[in-house]
């Protein structure tokens, strides 16, 4: 599930735009642990200039940053002076978030820095050092290996589309050689692939652009990001029946034709909670201008939200069990085969179409446990963002995982089609060669 910004909600304001306080600009808002700022390494301000003065003090040395933060209490504010780039001297688990979440003043709602154990940091910089230290140097590590995740999701899937249209140029055209036509090349099953390909690249650039500045205008991002996902999912589900629906009308025959009604109408469902995030970016785009929603426009926000994420259960909830049945047929499948009979043969094209689709749907179960664990444990967490969008680059590698094992079903399909003419050429031909070699599926 693509991930929500609640703090777009709370208070519209941008990440990118710079904030002024006392005449010194914010570079950015950071979470880290309270535990790490001992009442030793700060002293008590009230407001930033106090704490710039502190900083730029003769007792500190060349510090870089000053980093404002809210007591304990709440009762008043303190400041700590970072003497380097990286602000981890706070503790391991600095991340940036959006800059609204230390802009929100202690009205109408929970103050900022209201955790026991977590704080929000506004940092400041005070020195020209400071200019030459990146974000990612900033808050070390997490938020890096975000970015290094979603990177590495896109650079594998650019690369499996280029190895994948190879392929398909030098195989599926090479057969059918002098009369090759482009509708030969653009079968139901490579134009499936390649769309899966190209959602998963463009899932992977939405991630990259989000949380390279985290910041409102990233929730504009977010009806692409549920569209590319919908539309692999929706592909996913169409080629595993394209696959596997002889497999399942050769164990049930009677179900065959109303499960694949319930495929074809799935994307329906997977694709609604596109509307909602586009109401939702929409609105948060028009109320951009306002530093704090009022009530009306809370409202507004929250009920297109908690659409939003009811259709997105629903949705993952009907992929799932429909990976649930295609695991259920191909494992009976499996186990049917090792049993085979001279009047029951087996077709090896059925068999590696249950092997590869019983891992390519445990892997995509597996992201249903994640999504679950999501909702379960951070689902309206404002304070996390970023831990949002690196479960969103981890399921959609798994996803990625998927999809390479449908590329090798191809081509295992490919290599068996193969063996069969050579088998066919055979003056004496294996009778079981025949049943093998049997397709009703189609092309590879």
């Amino acid at each position: 599930m693509p991930s929500i910004p609640d703090a777009a909600i709370s208070a519209n304001t941008s990440y990118n735009q710079t904030r002024t306080e006392g005449n010194v600009a914010v570079a950015a808002c950071f979470k880290g642990k309270r535990v790490y700022v001992e009442r030793q390494y700060s002293t008590s301000v009230s407001d930033i200039s106090e704490c710039t003065r502190f900083c730029l003090g003769p007792l500190q040395e060349q510090p870089y940053f000053a980093m404002l933060f809210f007591e304990r209490n709440l009762t008043g504010l303190r400041c700590r002076c970072s003497l380097k780039c990286s602000l981890s001297e706070t503790g391991s688990n600095m991340e940036a978030v959006p800059d609204n979440l230390c802009a929100m003043p202690c009205v109408d709602g929970p103050c900022v820095g209201s955790s026991e154990q977590d704080a929000y940091f506004s940092v400041y910089p005070i020195s020209p050092e400071s200019s030459r230290c990146a974000q990612w140097d900033m808050a070390v590590p997490f938020n890096r290996s975000v970015q290094n995740a979603s990177q590495a999701g896109f650079g594998i899937n650019a690369l499996v589309l280029c190895a994948f249209v190879l392929f398909v140029c030098k195989f599926d055209v090479r057969k059918v050689e002098r009369n090759w036509t482009f509708k030969d090349a653009v079968s139901p099953f490579n134009v499936q692939l390649m769309v899966m390909s190209l959602s998963l690249v463009g899932v992977f650039t939405c991630l990259i652009l989000e949380t390279a500045r985290l910041s409102v205008q990233s929730v504009l991002l977010l009806p692409s990001q549920f569209m590319l996902s919908a539309t692999f999912k929706s592909s996913f589900l169409f080629y595993g029946w394209g696959r596997g629906s002889a497999v399942v009308n050769s164990i049930w025959p009677h179900v065959t034709k109303n499960f694949q009604t319930v495929v074809r109408i799935a994307p329906f469902l997977i694709y609604s909670p596109v509307i909602p995030a586009l109401c939702l970016a929409v609105f948060i785009n028009e109320t951009e201008d306002n530093k704090r929603p009022n009530v009306s426009e809370r409202i507004i926000a929250e009920m297109w939200q908690h659409w939003l994420r009811g259709l997105d259960m629903c949705a993952t909830l009907t992929v799932f069990l429909i990976d649930l049945v295609f695991l259920c047929f191909f494992v009976h499948y499996i186990r049917k085969s090792t049993r085979v009979t001279d009047t029951e043969p087996v077709s090896q094209r059925f068999l590696l179409i249950s092997y590869y689709g019983v891992a390519a749907n445990l892997v995509c179960m597996v992201t249903f446990v994640m999504y679950l664990w999501r909702v379960v444990t951070m689902d309206g967490v404002v304070q996390s963002p970023v831990y949002a969008y690196m479960l969103d680059a981890i399921q959609h590698l798994l996803f990625t995982v998927a999809f390479v094992l449908l590329i090798a079903l191809k081509l295992s399909l490919y290599r068996e089609h193969q063996a069969d003419l050579k088998t066919r050429m055979n003056p004496n031909p294996d009778p079981r060669g025949e049943v093998c070699g049997a397709s009703v599926l189609g092309g590879e």
